[in-house]
């Protein structure tokens, strides 16, 4: 039995050896738990982030694809139909899966002139795109297009179905109405509704798009 300075003593100099190994492992235990959750939390933040970064880009192009459309659309020229011999009438033709019409293209597309442009869907059934296709035309009375090559891009991609709608009057002089088809026409219809629609684990969403037709002259027509 000793003294209780040197029971003390004795304790001390044991502490001041270090850690025992169960300290040690305990620590290094710990350690890890603590950098598991760290490294979780980091990478749980790292795909908010890219999932946020990937919508607000979707959603963006969803934009500039709609301000395309819709800059077509309301450039449409007068002429005749496409059709040779069908008589004076302007060049557009509506269908429910598409729609053709007559406008300038951006100058990164076309190289001047005036185009007959097709929007509509691309594939059968399944994953579909959205696309448009271009041809240069030349826009007067009772003449045929030209034999110029068709261009055509994608402006969306992996889309379910896709929709066009034509308001305006009944050529038996009933009320302006919606309808899925506008041909044979002498004038463009009042407004044009574009609906996309996406498959059901897309996070994409199609804003209402309506468009109304601004009928411009020829240069050199009238």
């Amino acid at each position: 039995m000793g003294f209780p300075f040197q029971r003390s003593r004795a304790h001390g100099k044991r502490r001041e050896r270090g850690f025992t190994l169960l300290e040690l492992l305990i620590a290094i235990t710990l350690f890890g738990l603590i950098m598991a959750l760290l490294f979780g939390g980091l990478r749980f933040s790292t795909r908010v982030w890219e999932a946020g970064a990937k919508n607000v880009g979707e959603s963006v192009e969803i934009r500039v694809v709609q301000a395309f459309i819709r800059r077509e659309i309301s450039q449409v020229y007068a002429g005749t139909s496409p059709v040779k011999g069908a008589g004076i009438r302007t060049a557009f033709e509506g269908a429910p899966k598409s729609m053709t019409f007559a406008a300038l293209l951006p100058a990164h597309l076309g190289l001047g002139g005036f185009y007959l442009i097709g929007i509509g869907a691309d594939g059968d059934g399944g994953e579909r795109r959205l696309v448009i296709t271009w041809r240069p035309i030349k826009l007067g009375i009772e003449e045929a297009p030209s034999e110029g090559e068709m261009g055509k891009t994608v402006l969306v991609e992996r889309i379910s179905d896709v929709t066009f709608s034509y308001y305006g009057p009944n050529e038996q002089g009933l009320p302006p109405h919606w309808r899925d088809r506008w041909e044979e026409a002498e004038a463009p219809p009042s407004l044009v509704r574009v609906d996309v629609e996406f498959f059901d684990d897309d996070r994409r969403s199609w804003p209402d798009l309506v468009v109304a037709p601004m009928i411009h002259a020829i240069p050199g027509r009238g």
